[in-house]
């Protein structure tokens, strides 16, 4: 008995859908309406038939049970399904031969009320869970119809089938009104969840900060490839020297320059083109045939972005750069198009000052080229395989090699010997550079250890991304920690753009640096944009003069901006090397100016590690026999 009792209230409760963690008094109440609807009125009308001497196994009778059953079910089977169509189904079929075996019991002037059908609202209500007063009403009416059938047995057939008719009228009124509520509860239902998915997806597709589309909408565009038939270029931009802005002024200016910039290329929009923010300071526009080639969309897009950008840290001169590419004929793509359009975007990086650049087969090529020298490249440095030259620095007065610098080289059999000029940018592009110049460190400082002098010094390039990544402060303190060279011997080398667009972090670090007792030279000098607003701070030792001054000196521009950086160096107390002297006339201009220390292909090309160990052997012979 226990088990049936157990199995019966939890069916009660699975058609209640009472909450696991309801309270006592909640599962109660809960439990106590289902049997009075769903188990009272159906057992009741069997009790008042048998009663009454009636014949349970008549065709009215059995109606009357059937249907009471058939509304039970219809109710078990929404709850357990929620298919409101199946329920509602099985209901009105059971309605339907309830009420004819109620008209079979009436014709035998039995007049047995007919209480399943003043249960009908209750039911219904039960169904739908839709407004509670509906539920009441139904429960009153099953109430009602009860109390007209115990009048019934004592006032005769005549007001019991009075009341019998308005007892049935109610309960279909009750019917009537429960499904038209629920219908009209379920439209309204609908379309809020509807709009809630519409809002959903506005905000999935948008770019928080522009207002655009994002992302994720470029990459739908792209899966779909829908519409292809109207686009007639593509284009990828990306913003000049953002990441300065970024750190010199704060995100806050950085995000007015998105702002505006997003307004300018929202602008140039004609019929159906488009405009992504893929993120940062990058761009795509999708444009339609309003423009008629790549040429006209670029050109719109670098006029629409031209001059300065209005922030409240002043008016600022922002750049764009402009990768632009047409469909295919034979097999247009829009990711092929993006694909090409990047490729387009790197060459116009690569020159500054260019534009925009439309994709072509040389492009392509080059894009071949460039991906397959990357892969290579990413092989070459997990094998150790790159080797480092060195070329020295010489005192122009006394004629000995005061250091050198350590240069990385890469031969490969498939391309020969690769510039730096061509690899480095790749490995900044692949994000292989920290791993590049840690390769390069480790190596350089290794080979110097047998053979550079102690009265020179050792110096290596860094990049800006390489400064600043995780644990490059640990990885250069483990190597002076290693090495038997003296940490004054190691100097590293940053350019000063680097330096500038990151200039918080990088004087950070550069004070950690100088704290191991290695030595910072600011690599390039004179072609940045701020430098005496941080020189004051940077923890730096020398100055290097970039080599375009060195190659132009002869005009008076350049030679005014040489005897303004060696009167720079010379009031803030640093050393000043010169690179790039190739010729006899500019090592008189150079020594003219007082600088003393340079390098260049006038003295010495870079060396292999042995060629530097025999130059410095015979150096040190020289000096013992002097």
């Amino acid at each position: 008995m226990a088990g049936i009792a157990t199995s019966i209230f939890k069916l009660v409760d699975r058609i209640a859908r009472i909450e696991p963690g309801a309270s006592s008094a909640t599962r109660a109440r809960a439990r106590a309406l289902v049997i009075w609807t769903v188990l009272a009125v159906p057992l009741g009308a069997v009790l008042i038939l048998y009663a009454q001497g009636f014949d349970l196994a008549s065709p009215g009778a059995l109606s009357v049970l059937f249907g009471a059953s058939g509304m039970f079910l219809a109710i078990y089977r929404l709850r357990t399904t929620q298919n409101l169509e199946e329920a509602s189904s099985i209901f009105v079929v059971s309605a339907v031969i309830g009420l004819g075996g109620s008209a079979w019991i009436d014709r035998q002037q039995t007049l047995i009320p007919l209480i399943f059908l003043a249960a009908t609202p209750v039911y219904f209500g039960l169904i739908v869970r839709w407004q509670k007063c509906l539920i009441y009403t139904s429960c009153l009416l099953g109430f009602y119809f009860t109390l007209a059938l115990w009048y019934s047995l004592d006032t005769g057939v005549e007001a019991a089938f009075i009341l019998n008719v308005i007892a049935c009228g109610l309960a279909a009124l009750g019917v009537g009104l429960s499904t038209t509520a629920y219908a009209y509860t379920t439209e309204r239902a609908t379309r809020k969840v509807q709009q809630q998915a519409k809002e959903i997806a506005a905000i999935a597709y948008a770019d928080p900060l522009t207002g655009i589309a994002n992302r994720r909408a470029f990459k739908d565009a792209i899966e779909s490839d829908s519409g292809l038939d109207q686009v007639s270029a593509l284009a990828v931009i990306d913003l000049d020297g953002f990441k300065a802005i970024n750190d010199t002024y704060g995100h806050e200016v950085g995000d007015e320059v998105l702002l505006q910039i997003a307004d300018r290329l929202s602008s140039v929009l004609l019929g159906r083109s488009k405009v992504y923010r893929l993120g940062g300071d990058e761009f795509v526009f999708v444009a339609d045939q309003n423009f008629l080639d790549c040429e006209d969309l670029g050109a719109e897009l670098c006029k629409a972005c031209s001059g300065p950008i209005l922030t409240k840290a002043g008016a600022l001169p922002v750049g764009i750069s402009v990768g632009v590419a047409a469909p295919r004929f034979d097999a247009p793509c829009l990711n092929q198009m993006f694909r090409e359009a990047d490729t387009a975007l790197y060459e116009s990086k690569r020159k500054p000052g260019t534009g925009w650049t439309a994709y072509c087969e040389g492009l392509g090529a080059l894009a071949d080229r460039n991906n397959r020298l990357t892969e290579l490249l990413k092989r070459a440095l997990d094998a150790n395989d790159l080797y480092v030259d060195f070329q020295p620095q010489y005192d122009i007065h006394s004629r000995q090699i005061i250091g050198f610098e350590a240069l990385a080289r890469w031969t490969i059999d498939e391309f020969g010997r690769v510039s730096p000029g061509e690899f480095v940018p790749l490995a900044e592009r692949a994000n292989l550079i920290a791993q590049l110049d840690q390769s390069v460190f480790r190596k350089a400082i290794s080979l110097a250890e047998t053979w550079l002098l102690k009265s020179q010094k050792i110096a290596v390039n860094v990049s800006g991304r390489t400064l600043l990544s995780d644990g490059f402060v640990a990885f250069v303190r483990e190597i002076v920690q290693g090495s038997t060279l003296a940490s004054d011997q190691i100097q590293i080398e940053i350019t000063e753009t680097e330096i500038i667009e990151n200039e918080g972090s990088a004087v950070e670090i550069c004070h950690q640096l100088k704290d191991l007792g290695v030595s910072i030279t600011l690599d390039d000098f004179g072609t940045g944009f701020s430098s005496l607003s941080y020189l004051s701070t940077l923890p730096v030792n020398a100055l290097k003069i970039d080599r375009t001054f060195v190659q132009h000196c002869g005009s008076d521009s350049n030679l005014k901006i040489l005897k303004s950086i060696v009167g720079l160096a010379r009031s803030l107390g640093l050393n000043l090397v010169v690179e790039g002297v190739e010729q006899e006339s500019q090592l008189d201009i150079v020594r003219g100016l007082g600088c003393r220390h340079v390098q260049g292909f006038y003295f010495s090309r870079p060396l292999s590690a042995a060629q530097c160990l025999d130059l410095n052997f015979e150096a040190a012979s020289l000096e013992r026999a002097s």
